[in-house]
């Protein structure tokens, strides 16, 4: 008997702009958007196209939903040709080529490089009408649209190469009070996508009260302490 491959449960997301919109999260897992961590997909997916056949993928730990695998791929966009075929290129105002950075996310603590072509197909797929519905509305103050689940076999497809990220983790700080990790927003960005991100901890953007006073606090006695000095 031949073994097969056990079915897996990817979410779909899509990171890209308009011809005259910012760089947005277009499409992000629903757990990320009940959690207010949309944006979260701006600043750890990007970069260069890929080149065919090559993919990459992120660790991320310690968000308020837990930790996930982002996989995905680079490609400058197009507008859907007749019969299956590409269409033009899209440019934005200044007639630039726009990328999109498509991929899945995995509700895992571990990558698996076994995670074939196949898996990332199904989730451009899933996110392509509500790109076009973007695209042509011209609308940049949409939220980014929930994707769903979809189960998959992990090896389905042909073999990727995958190129590593560095982990991502959500540093907490010490505090009675327990700060956010992210400041909940929809992801839209003037930089592109990935830029911002600078080192494998990311520190809370927002403070309670509390933590904030703590801070201020902490910063007003060591001024105290070089005045002396």
């Amino acid at each position: 008997m031949t073994a097969r491959s056990s079915a897996e449960e990817f979410w779909p997301f899509l990171i890209s702009r308009g011809h005259v919109t910012t760089y947005r999260v277009v499409v992000a897992p629903q757990f990320l958007c009940e959690a207010d961590l949309a944006g979260l997909l701006y600043d750890l997916a990007g970069g260069e196209p890929t080149l065919p056949g090559h993919g990459r993928y992120r660790v991320v730990r310690g968000t308020a939903a837990g930790d996930f695998v982002l996989m995905f791929r680079v490609h400058l966009g197009e507008s859907e040709g007749g019969g299956g075929r590409p269409g033009a290129p899209l440019r934005d105002e200044h007639g630039r080529r726009i990328p999109v950075i498509d991929g899945v996310v995995e509700r895992v603590r571990r990558f698996d490089p076994t995670t074939g072509a196949g898996v990332l197909d199904e989730g451009r797929r899933r996110c392509r009408q509500r790109f076009r519905e973007f695209w042509e509305s011209g609308d940049g103050s949409r939220p980014p649209h929930p994707s769903a689940a979809f189960t998959a076999a992990r090896t389905q497809g042909g073999a990727v190469r995958w190129e590593e990220l560095p982990e991502y983790v959500v540093a907490r700080l010490a505090s009675t009070d327990s700060p956010l990790e992210c400041d909940g927003d929809s992801g839209e960005r003037e930089a592109e996508p990935g830029e911002p991100l600078g080192g494998t901890v990311r520190w809370p953007r927002r403070l309670t009260v509390g933590a904030a006073v703590g801070l201020a606090a902490g910063l007003a006695g060591w001024a105290v302490s070089r005045s002396h000095h």
